[in-house]
């Protein structure tokens, strides 16, 4: 067929008669016009000494092929000729592919020679690949030894032809470029507006509380928290549906109490009496594998989920990021936890205010350090940042689970003066504390004593000395009262005690008979029946003990009010891109500044690729190169496989952080998880692992092909990160680094095992031949052997035999290892990977305490308990030995007014007005429901006291009568009947004697009446005396009716003689200025009867709604 070839242009002219014609020498079909070539070869000698020629026609789709002696070329003188049909040759390449092949024996061949082209030959499908730029391969299907031959090409071409299609395709070409590049911008353009959009409208929510100050304010309106029969029991373990003989244990035996806003209460006991359980019920946090019963009120209301956000829980042991600052732990709190609508300057100004009032300026830029790296603040710094941290959200309900502990005295104090000075901006606040000094007992406003899960004692701390003086436990000389009440909790039957005072009985004994020592008289059966009956009020108070305060205030002015901009800070919830900002942010600051483990292992993959490379260099292709790459690949994934053990603890070690703020709202789980997560892999895994096969691969001398390449960093990259998921899997369903250890080894040994090289596959026992599906040593190794032994040939040299040429698939099948695999295994790898992390993310989540232990849905026959893996939903136990009294609200409100009305046993005698109007009344109720009677009455602290004559003569009678029947009562009967005038003085009464429930009522009433005339004295009256929600509803009214107002002169000489509140009128003009293009409403008719339609601010507004919303 050599005849059939051109040599020269001329040649395919004469030929052709075309003057376009051209000989085109090459192995590549270069245009549509090619339609047939003439190979002549020389096959390799390491096969056989054989010439072969080759004709190609592509119109037919036909090859014939014809292998001869050296130096024969005369048509029968062949040995072999065989005829490919069914041919495809594409336009651009020299590669092509036949589906049939039929070939016969010339008359040299053997009957041997004949049986094998029968068998393996003939009906088989043929490729025809092409390397370089003369060597051509005829890979027969199937068969072991490639054809691979030195050859020449020609064709003769029409060059116009060709031109024409070369053109075709460069115009198709521009246009599919033109139509990409259309679409990115206008994939560009719709993401740039969607931009501008979403900055538009988070600016206008940002300007919405732009002028809001956030520093102090409390969020939320709660004025009583309440609790009634709290009681906790451990749950016996069960397995398989049988309980365990290990009996169950009473922890907290049905305890109830109630707290103000601005006030703290300390629980004090000693160690195992209950303190922290109670404290993790009240504050809805996990107590362990326990049974909760009992109900949690806020203003008689169930706790709901929103009611939830207003709180917040500092754990004992404040764990914190060491390699953070004090500044960035409290940003990074205050930018998960506060809405959009607040600006950067907003909450940098937030941040600044919690740092200067925590006293946490000097070491704002200090890191918190640990044990075990450079050390940082100190341990009562650190407890400040953990309050700092929960304090961005203005929270009104604080739990603190013993502060003070391992602190010293002075530490202790100032922290516990902090908490102090917290409460007094409104909150309520309830903490565990274990041997308070003098300082720190006395700045709580009521403490909780409990022995054994049972309440002692419930008061004003300053009484408890004289409690229990009246009932036989005598006070050591010079002794702390704080030590005084953890005696009487920790071992009763050893204090001395005067047996002529009372017989002193055991504390169970006394426990069980205090509801009838309480009730000794009638009088203080009615006390003892407004405890559950009256919630605003003091419970189970003991204040007609008490002794000299020794000088201790006890008038505190509260601030249980919040700004409607506050609330409206914390409205909306965030967007997971900001979580994930944040947390990338922070989880980025730790990788850096703790970088040790990402450099170690950057170094690491840097060594061994060099190490590595240099000692599997120069691979050889033959049975030697065969065993080096096998190992190489297997040495490889081992290396990453237990290289991933580094992400073990990626979780473990922030496990209370993760449960800490997660349960008090920071983040979702998820959130965090991927962040963690990416980080992980980003600086872990995939780093390290392209560093690795971009130095050991070259280096090594494998396929230098770039695809081939690709494949096998992918392929390393995607085993690394499948490894570090299945040990972040193992590191979040265990609890102990040794045991994760353990756990993980095992599970990667069990996956080397059936990787592929160390077992055949086709020899596993059936039993566990499965494991191989979900190794991923499995996948990564038949990746990397099929990718780079696919297609090439090595020599079987074994000693003492012949050298034969034979693909490298020959091994691969005798290995079980198929390339027709290698996108399978590639996702598989991918699969397992995200599996894994799903996995993970389950487990960490069930660690999660973001949902209420309480029941949100306010059902009172249940309280949810979170755990760490099932929640618990119990019935409430029954009632404990005190007694909820039979009594409804009607019968015990007419019983106490007519107390009053009759002053039936009184010992005091208020004088009220000018005409000195006298009312009798009594000690004990004054005391225990009114914190300034209660320092005024008190023993000899002023001559009131002695007299037994309060005079009020700066305020009418009606009204002081009216103050009188709410302390009683709990209520003004006719409160709504009462003129502005009236109301102003009793608003007046209720600051002065500090009745927060009767000033929020007046407010309440006097919206009703506010209009055009009384404005002026009610927004005076409202800045006077701390009635915000009052002025609010005033400068609403001011903003609707500015015109009218501004024109009565009455009103212009009020706000004259206040400055203030010119000041706060004009602040409200400017901030709403669109409202000035309304048109005023001018008939005051109309004015007075829309504003009684106008939406109240959360207040109660009538007789019904004042009894149920304060009592």
């Amino acid at each position: 067929m050599g005849c059939r070839m051109c040599d020269s242009d001329d040649s395919c002219r004469q030929i052709s008669g075309d003057s376009a014609s051209k000989c085109s020498k090459g192995l590549k079909y270069e245009s549509v016009e090619s339609r047939m070539k003439t190979y002549h070869c020389q096959l390799h000698p390491s096969i056989v000494v054989t010439q072969v020629d080759m004709a190609c026609n592509r119109t037919a789709r036909t090859c014939q092929f014809y292998a001869f002696e050296p130096n024969r070329t005369q048509l029968e003188m062949y040995y072999l000729s065989c005829n490919l049909t069914d041919c495809n040759f594409k336009t651009g390449s020299s590669d092509g592919e036949c589906g049939v092949t039929q070939c016969k024996c010339g008359k040299s061949c053997t009957a041997m020679t004949r049986q094998l082209i029968s068998s393996m030959i003939n009906g088989k499908p043929v490729g025809i690949v092409t390397s370089g730029s003369d060597t051509l391969t005829v890979d027969i299907k199937d068969s072991p030894i490639p054809l691979r031959s030195t050859c020449t090409a020609s064709a003769c071409e029409n060059t116009s032809t060709s031109a024409a299609a070369g053109n075709h395709r460069s115009m198709n070409g521009w246009l599919i470029a033109i139509i990409v590049v259309c679409v990115i911008l206008m994939i560009g353009l719709v993401l740039f507006f969607a931009y501008v959009r979403w900055r538009k409208t988070y600016l206008e929510q940002q300007e919405h509380v732009e002028g809001a100050k956030l520093s102090m304010f409390v969020r939320g309106d709660a004025h009583v928290f309440q609790f009634r029969n709290i009681g906790c029991r451990t749950v016996a373990p069960s397995f398989l549906g049988k309980k365990s003989n290990t009996p169950e244990k009473i922890i907290l035996h049905g305890i109830s109490g109630q707290l103000q806003c601005g006030k703290v209460m300390g629980l004090l006991g000693p160690s195992g009496s209950g303190k922290s359980s109670l404290l993790n019920t009240l504050a809805g946090v996990s107590n362990g594998s326990c049974e909760i019963t009992g109900e949690v009120l806020i203003d008689q209301h169930k706790i709901t989920k929103s009611m939830r956000k207003t709180s917040a829980y500092v754990h004992q042991d404040v764990t914190l990021f060491s390699t953070l600052t004090v500044r960035e732990c409290i940003t990074y709190s205050a930018q998960l936890r506060l809405s959009p609508r607040v600006s950067e300057s907003n909450k940098k100004e937030l941040i600044e205010s919690i740092i200067s009032e925590l006293n946490l300026h000097k070491v704002a830029d200090s890191r918190i350090g640990s044990s075990d790296s450079k050390r940082g603040i100190s341990g009562g710094e650190q407890r400040r940042v953990g309050i700092g941290m929960e304090l961005v959200t203005s929270p009104q309900m604080i739990f603190l689970d013993e502060p003070t502990s391992g602190l010293d005295s002075a530490s202790a104090n100032s922290l516990v003066q902090l908490i102090r000075r917290l409460a007094d901006h409104g909150r309520i606040i309830i903490m565990s504390i274990h041997q308070p000094s003098v300082d720190s007992f006395l700045a709580l406003d009521r403490i909780m004593l409990l022995a054994e899960g049972r309440l002692l004692y419930q008061g004003a701390p300053l009484c408890a000395k004289a409690y229990f003086e009246a009932r036989g436990y005598e006070f050591p000389e010079n002794g702390s009262i704080a030590e005084y009440l953890l005696n009487i909790a920790s071992k009763p039957e050893g204090l001395t005690y005067d047996p002529s005072t009372v017989e002193i009985e055991s504390v169970s004994t006394t426990l069980s008979s205090r509801s009838n020592e309480f009730k000794s008289s009638e009088f203080d059966r009615k006390q003892f029946d407004s405890i559950d009956q009256s919630p605003l009020e003091e419970a189970r108070d003991t204040a007609k003990h008490c002794d000299v305060t020794n000088g201790y205030n006890l008038i505190v002015t509260t601030k249980c009010v919040t700004k409607k901009d506050i609330d409206a800070a914390y409205s909306m919830e965030r967007s997971r891109l900001m979580e994930l900002r944040v947390l990338f942010w922070r989880s980025g600051l730790n990788l850096i500044r703790h970088r040790s483990l990402f450099q170690l292992h950057m170094l690491l993959s840097v060594l061994l690729g060099l190490v590595g490379g240099f000692i599997f260099n120069h691979v050889t292709d033959d049975l030697a190169g065969f065993q080096n790459r096998s190992g190489a690949f297997y040495f490889i994934l081992t290396f990453f496989g237990f290289a991933s053990l580094s992400s073990m603890d990626i979780f473990l070690a922030e496990r209370s952080i993760f449960i800490r703020e997660t349960g008090a709202l920071y983040y979702t789980p998820s959130s965090y998880f991927i962040a963690k997560s990416a980080l992980d892999s980003v600086f872990l895994r995939i780093l390290p692992a392209t560093a690795f096969g971009c130095i050991f691969y070259w280096i090594m001398g494998l396929q230098a092909e770039s695809s081939r390449f690709l494949l096998f960093l992918l392929t390393v990259v995607l085993f690394n990160l499948c490894a570090g998921s299945i040990t972040i899997f193992v590191g979040t369903v265990t609890r102990s680094v040794g045991v994760a250890n353990l756990v993980s080894i095992i599970i990667l040994l069990v996956m080397l095992l059936f990787g592929g090289f160390l077992l055949n596959n086709d020899t596993m026992p059936g039993a566990v031949a499965w494991l191989k599906h979900i190794s991923a040593f499995n996948y990564g190794f038949e990746t990397l052997m099929t990718n780079e032994l696919r297609g090439i040939v090595l020599t079987f040299n074994a000693p003492g035999y012949p050298s034969i040429p034979i693909y490298g698939d020959v091994f691969l099948k005798t290995m079980k290892l198929y390339y027709s695999n290698r996108y399978y295994d590639v996702l598989a790898l991918a699969v397992l990977t995200f599996a894994f992390q799903i996995g993970a993310l389950n487990a960490l989540t069930s660690f999660s305490l973001e949902k209420d232990q309480l029941d949100p849905d306010g059902s009172p026959e249940s309280v949810f308990l979170q755990k760490n893996d099932i929640i618990l939903v119990r019935h409430r136990a029954p009632t404990s030995s005190i007694a909820r009294p039979l009594v409804n609200d009607d019968e015990y409100f007419s019983r106490m007014k007519e107390l009053l009305s009759s002053g039936e046993n009184s010992d005091v005698v208020i004088e009220a007005g000018p005409e000195r109007a006298s009312f009798p009344a009594h000690r004990s109720i004054l005391s225990a429901r009114c914190e300034f009677f209660r320092a005024m009455l008190r023993p000899g602290a002023m001559k009131e006291s002695t007299a037994g004559v309060v005079r009020i003569t700066n305020h009418s009678a009606e009204m002081v009568s009216k103050m009188l029947e709410f302390i009683y009562t709990n209520r003004v009967s006719d409160l709504h009947k009462l003129g502005y005038e009236q109301l102003i003085e009793l608003l007046t009464l209720a600051e002065q004697y500090l009745l927060v429930s009767l000033r929020c009522a007046c407010e309440a009433a006097a919206q009703e009446l506010l209009n055009l005339v009384n404005i002026g004295k009610f927004l005076v009256a409202a800045e006077n005396h701390n009635a915000n929600y009052l002025k609010e509803a005033c400068l609403q009214f001011f903003v609707e009716y500015r015109h009218e107002i501004l024109q009565d002169d009455a009103f212009r000489e009020e706000v004259e003689n206040c400055p203030t509140i010119a000041f706060q009128l004009l602040k409200v003009l400017a901030q709403n200025m669109p409202l000035m293009q309304v048109a005023p409403i001018a008939v005051c008719s109309t004015i007075s009867t829309e504003s009684s339609k106008r939406r109240r601010l959360c207040m109660p507004s009538d007789e019904e709604e004042i009894s149920r919303d304060w009592t």
